[in-house]
C-alpha cells in the first residue's frame, strides 16, 4: 500500500521527481510534509498539493537551482516562505514556517531534531524523504484551518490517527517541550483541540502513556518486572548454591547488576535497548536451560534446589524472550523503510 501510494505522489505531481532529482544532486536538506506526507502513511483523503520542506539555510540555494524567488505567505495564523519550482503551487518548496497566536510565536523550520526522525523512500532510483508524521499532525493542530481556506487540518488528523496506530507520542512531547509550548498548553485556545485529537493530558501536560509506549506491541513493564525477578532470585540463589559454581565470586554478582541495568535502561526511544534485551535473554535461557539439563543428568552430584532454581530462571528468560522480541518487532515495523525501484 505504501509503495502504491508512493507512486501515487509521484504519478499526480509529474514535475515532481524532477525536483526531487535536482534536491537530491545538491545536497539539499528536504522531506516532505503537510496532507501529502499523512497520505503516504495512510490517510485517505488525497493531497491538493506537495509541500517540501528545506532547512532555511538551503532555501536561498534551492532558489537559485531552479532560478525562481521566494515569496512569504502571511495569514492570521502563519508566515512561512515559499516558491515554487515550476511556476505551480500545487508543488512548493517551503521554510522559515512560524505560527502565530496570542501566546507567542512558534517557529516551525526544519532542523536537524526533526531530520534525525525522517523517513526515507524510494521512487525512480531516488531517495525521497518525508517528515516524521507526527510533525504535520503536530502543525496542523496549531492551524487548525478549515474548508472556508481550502484546507481540512481537524478532519486528517481524526482520520489519521484512526488508521495509523504507530503515533511516537514521545517525539510529540518532545517536539513540544523543544518548542516551549508544552507548558503553557492550558493558556492556548485551541488547547482543547490538542488534547482531544494528539491524546494529551491536561493536568501534568503529559502525553497519554507515554511513560511506557506509544507501539501497539511494546511491553516494557512486563520485561521490567521479569528481569527484575530474575535478578532476584539469583541474588537470592547464589550463595546457597556457591558450591555448585565453578567462577569467581565476581560474575554471578556482574550478572545481576547487568540484569538489573538492562532492566532499568528498557524504554521505547531507542531501538538498540529492545535489541540488547533480546539478545540477553536469549542468552540467559540458553545458559540456564543447558544447567538444568547437566544436573538432570547427573543428579547425584547436585541438589534438586538447584535444578529447579535453574529451570524456574530458563523458563523466565524464555518469557522474557518473548515479550522482547514482539516489543522489538513492534518497534522495527513502526518506523518501516518505503521502498519502490
Amino acid at each position: 500500500m505504501i509503495e502504491k501510494r508512493l507512486e501515487n505522489l509521484f504519478q499526480s505531481f509529474p514535475q515532481f521527481f524532477s525536483v526531487v532529482k535536482l534536491l537530491n544532486v545538491n545536497n539539499i536538506q528536504w522531506a516532505i510534509g503537510g496532507s501529502a506526507c499523512l497520505y503516504v502513511f495512510g490517510n485517505e483523503r488525497f493531497p491538493d498539493d506537495l509541500d517540501i520542506f528545506l532547512a532555511d539555510s538551503d532555501h536561498d540555494k534551492a532558489d537559485k537551482i531552479f532560478d525562481i524567488k521566494s515569496f512569504t505567505y502571511s495569514s492570521a495564523k502563519e508566515v512561512v516562505r515559499n516558491s515554487n519550482p515550476h511556476k505551480d503551487h500545487s508543488l512548493q518548496l517551503t521554510s522559515s514556517l512560524l505560527i502565530i497566536n496570542s501566546e507567542q510565536t512558534i517557529n516551525f523550520s526544519l532542523t536537524s531534531e526533526i531530520l534525525n526522525f525522517k523517513k526515507e523512500g524510494h521512487y525512480g532510483g531516488e531517495k525521497v524523504y518525508f517528515l516524521p508524521p507526527e510533525e504535520p499532525l503536530i502543525i496542523k493542530s496549531f492551524l487548525n484551518r478549515g474548508s472556508d481556506v481550502g484546507k481540512h487540518d481537524a478532519e486528517d488528523i481524526k482520520n489519521f490517527l484512526k488508521i495509523y496506530e504507530a503515533v511516537d507520542y514521545d517525539y510529540i512531547e518532545k517536539r513540544l517541550t523543544s518548542l516551549n509550548i508544552l507548558n503553557k498548553l492550558d493558556k492556548l485556545k485551541y488547547c482543547d483541540f490538542l488534547f482531544k485529537n494528539m491524546k494529551l493530558k491536561n493536568e501534568k501536560h503529559e502525553v497519554k502513556n507515554s511513560a511506557e509506549s506509544p507501539l501497539k506491541h511494546y511491553y516494557g513493564d512486563i520485561i521490567r518486572k521479569l528481569f527484575l525477578a530474575i535478578a532476584l532470585l539469583m541474588v537470592v540463589a547464589y550463595p546457597v548454591f556457591t558450591q555448585f559454581i565453578n567462577l569467581p565470586h565476581y560474575l554471578p554478582i556482574l550478572a545481576v547488576v547487568i540484569v538489573v541495568l538492562l532492566a532499568g535502561f528498557q524504554n521505547p526511544l531507542h531501538y538498540f535497548v529492545p535489541l540488547i534485551n533480546t539478545l540477553a535473554a536469549v542468552a540467559g535461557f540458553i545458559i540456564f536451560e543447558y544447567k538444568a539439563t547437566i544436573i538432570y543428568l547427573n543428579a547425584e552430584n547436585y541438589s534438586l534446589a538447584f535444578f529447579w532454581t535453574n529451570q524456574i530462571l530458563a523458563v523466565l528468560f524464555l518469557i522474557a524472550v518473548y515479550f522482547c522480541s514482539k516489543t522489538l518487532r513492534g518497534m522495527y515495523f513502526s518506523h518501516f523503510v518505503i521502498t519502490k525501484k
